[in-house]
């Protein structure tokens, strides 16, 4: 896949975190974005992280 952050496009693999780098990944992302602690209050599934890796 390729990924595009403003100017810079590069080719990444995508995995969908599990268990401990999940935890750390959404208390991070969740620090940045409250919502997203919000948004997982009112649904009972739990909400993937996604992460990619630049190849």
């Amino acid at each position: 896949m390729t990924v595009q952050v403003k100017d810079d496009a590069f080719g990444a693999v995508a995995h969908t975190a599990e268990a401990g780098e999940r935890a750390e990944l959404w208390d991070l992302m969740a620090g940045i974005f409250p919502t997203y602690k919000r948004y997982q209050a009112m649904v009972e599934r739990e909400i993937p992280v996604v992460v990619l890796t630049r190849r």
